[in-house]
């Protein structure tokens, strides 16, 4: 029986599609909270970038791009006996939007 991948292809090109979601909307380095435009690129967020995360989830098992490569990680530390290694997943809490986080 041939081992189903636990990051796919797919999964990989709907996180470049988020990334560039963010670059596209001049969101890239922006912060959502704590600055004079927060509340202009909260907006922009909300409209384009969170509704792609919200699909994402939908189609993933609610799971973020985050958290699937988060699970990749741990899945192949553990198959290639990297105990040595720690895999680390981070959430994003709305400080600086970055389009490599997804």
């Amino acid at each position: 029986m041939e081992e189903k991948p636990i990051i796919l292809k797919e999964h990989i090109q709907d996180s470049i599609k988020i990334s560039k979601l963010i670059i596209e909307n001049g969101l890239e380095g922006k912060k959502l909270s704590q600055v004079e435009d927060a509340e202009k690129n909260r907006d922009i967020y909300n409209k384009y970038i969170s509704p792609a995360l919200s699909l994402y989830k939908s189609k993933y098992n609610n799971m973020s791009p985050n958290m699937i490569m988060n699970e990749f990680l741990k899945n192949y530390k553990v198959k290639n006996n990297l105990d040595n290694y720690l895999s680390k997943g981070l959430k994003f809490y709305g400080q600086k939007l970055v389009s490599y986080e997804f």
